[in-house]
């Protein structure tokens, strides 16, 4: 057969959903920009963060602890230009670089749960450091992490003091861009030289910033202290990453209708970027929000419900609408064991996430109402996302993969098995790893584990053999001195 290929053929790059039409996405802009002129946003204490929004030409009403900041349209639309629409989060090694640019897709663990499932005794306990450094090389070991999230607060060490330590251990154990919450400015300045050390120097880390600062504007409408701070710090850091999440939660921090709780939580979206770019333009921000609704019958956030994965879809189409990297709250379930329940919730979540385009989507390994990390539904999760890839990406229609040469090769009633071309392709199609394809009787005769004891040997597989890029010793040495140092400071405040 002869085939003339065709020219100027539209094609779809994979599938997606669209949620809002572009006058919707229009209309939730506008009632934004409304909030932000007539209601304002709430900035406690922070002298420098109310100079700052001045100094743009915003209304600022002092009180005696806080401000109220009224910003005008230009400077809300001139922010939103000025952040970087593509951005290449680099990590220590140049093998963890990831470029987020739209449609790439990519997963992380949710932020700081406090209860781990021990891999080894399967019995459920506090999160530690060293959970910390485990966590982070399962990530690092993984192509679906674009990036490591800090996933456990090191719960080991002092509140207050626990994101240092988790910084230490995610530095270490993964080359990948890190996000991680200071908590504070002083937590900021320490984070930022455990980093420096890593990358050679102060005067290094413009070319090679290998972690963001997870910021969480408070809802309603609000920059606590610590949070415009480190807003602040971390825009004057120049090429240090920004992620700004509210935790909205329908009904009692914001409105309990949807589209209410998507304004909200733009307008906090919009409040951090605002301050980091009127601080240092181009500063690179994640566009997130990880709220839900409260279960009014039992008041609990439910990150398994259904509206969880409508509210950050709705997120990821702003950011598209403001051209900004997305980070959203995914692949979650309010289970407290790995059930169907598990199953059910984190697809929904992940698959309607991935359709919508998130380029990060967190709750890799998270159980009950995100504060217990699951290491076999870990694994699970990476295989799930490796299924959605296949949904996302499409069937793609050209010469190529219509085939037609081979099918008049093969000719009716024969077979494609033995085909060269099945043999070239054939590892394009999904592969089960730990989830079952096989038939009954082949499944009978394996005699293998179930499915989650599978998912948990697989993670202690990677645990007991993975390493990452190993670490000069002489950045060790600079780490235990930097540690040292802030230890001392500790004792004596």
């Amino acid at each position: 057969m002869r085939f003339i290929p065709k020219l100027g053929l539209e094609t779809s790059h994979g599938w997606g959903l669209k949620g809002f039409t572009r006058d919707e996405l229009d209309d939730i802009h506008q009632a934004s920009l409304q909030v932000f002129e007539e209601i304002g946003i709430r900035v406690d204490d922070c002298e420098e963060a109310l100079d700052i929004f001045a100094g743009a030409g915003c209304r600022v009403e002092k009180k005696s602890d806080h401000g109220i900041v009224k910003i005008p349209a230009h400077v809300v639309e001139d922010c939103i230009r000025w952040a970087p629409s593509t951005v290449n989060w680099k990590g220590r090694h140049p093998d963890g670089d990831y470029v987020m640019e739209p449609r790439r897709i990519s997963y992380a663990t949710f932020g700081e749960m406090v209860n781990i499932i021990d891999p080894k005794t399967r019995k459920l306990r506090q999160t530690t450091m060293a959970d910390s450094g485990d966590i982070a090389r399962l990530c690092d070991a993984m192509p679906e992490c674009g990036i490591v999230q800090r996933p456990v607060a090191s719960m080991d060490n002092p509140l207050g003091t626990q994101p240092v330590y988790n910084a230490v251990s995610l530095f270490e154990n993964t080359s990948k861009h890190v996000l991680i919450g200071p908590m504070n400015r002083a937590n900021f300045d320490i984070i930022a030289r455990l980093a420096f050390a890593h990358v050679g120097g102060e005067e290094n880390f413009a070319d090679r910033p290998m972690f963001s600062c997870i910021v969480c504007p408070t809802s309603p409408l609000r920059l606590e202290k610590d949070c415009a701070e480190m807003i602040i710090s971390t825009a004057r850091l120049k090429g240090c990453g920004l992620l700004t999440g509210p935790v909205p939660l329908t009904g009692t921090s914001t409105p309990v209708t949807l589209a209410g709780t998507v304004i909200s939580a733009n307008c906090e979206c919009l409040a951090g970027l605002i301050l980091a770019q009127l601080t240092r333009k181009g500063t690179p921000v994640f566009y997130s929000q990880v709220g839900t609704i409260m279960d009014m019958k039992l008041m609990t956030a439910a990150y398994g419900a259904p509206e969880m994965p409508l509210m950050s879809s709705a997120i990821v189409q702003l950011s598209q609408y403001y051209k900004l990297p997305s980070h959203c709250t995914g692949i979650h379930s309010d289970c407290k064991e790995l059930d169907p329940q598990t199953g059910y919730e984190s697809a929904m979540s992940a698959m309607t996430m991935a359709l919508t385009g998130a380029n990060i989507i967190n709750g890799l390994g998270s159980i009950e109402l995100g504060l217990t990390f699951d290491y076999a539904k870990f694994m699970l999760d990476i295989e799930c996302a490796r299924n959605i890839r296949q949904v996302v990406e499409g069937i793609p229609v050209n010469d190529g993969e219509k085939a037609l040469n081979i099918m008049d090769e093969v000719g009716p009633g024969g077979q494609f098995l033995a085909n060269r071309h099945t043999f070239d392709n054939m590892r394009r199609r999904s592969q089960a790893d730990l989830f079952s394809r096989h038939s009954r009787r082949a499944w009978e005769d394996l005699e293998k584990p179930g499915l989650v004891d599978r998912a948990y040997d697989a993670a202690n597989e990677i645990l007991d053999n993975y390493e990452p890029n190993p670490i000069p010793e002489s950045v060790r040495e600079a780490v235990r001195e930097i540690i040292a140092e802030y230890e001392a400071a500790q004792q004596s405040a």
